[in-house]
């Protein structure tokens, strides 16, 4: 929406309906990065005060592979991408 030229407002007031909802779209095209990303969602490193600090990739890969999802470079990249965004929201 931001790329779009919407106010800041309307930004946060359609993140707040949709959050208090719990309704979110997925585009076909990042279906795989999702399911990837909550496969690996009980895979992060902790700081010692349990913040996380990123997810451990042997562990969230393994997870991954358990359930057969298929991954692509590209889906992994968007893994990643996830994890730094998480980092980044929970970090302050």
């Amino acid at each position: 929406m931001r790329q779009y030229g919407a106010p800041e407002e309307q930004i946060a007031q359609v993140v707040s309906e949709r959050c208090a909802k719990k309704v979110f779209a997925v585009l076909p095209l990042n279906a795989p990065v999702l399911a990837a990303f909550l496969a690996a969602s009980t895979q992060w490193r902790l700081s010692p005060n349990g913040t996380p600090i990123g997810l451990d990739y042997a562990s969230a890969l393994a997870s991954i592979r358990a359930l057969r999802l298929p991954l692509t470079p590209d889906d992994w990249r968007g893994v990643q991408l996830m994890e730094a965004r998480v980092i980044r929201c929970l970090s302050g």
